[in-house]
This record gives C-alpha cells, structure tokens and sequence, in this order.
C-alpha cells in the first residue's frame, strides 16, 4: 500500500499539514 511507503514523519508532517487547513 502506499502508506507503507510513506515514512512515519513523512505522515505526521501531511497530517499536521490537513489539521492546520482545518483550523483555518
């Protein structure tokens, strides 16, 4: 899958990227 391929601080970083996008 491609999540496999993303590493774990490469997904909190995109994460965090959504969550700001919430927030604003």
């Amino acid at each position: 899958m491609l999540l496999n391929s993303f590493r774990h601080d490469d997904f909190r970083y995109f994460k965090t990227l959504i969550v700001r996008d919430f927030e604003i």
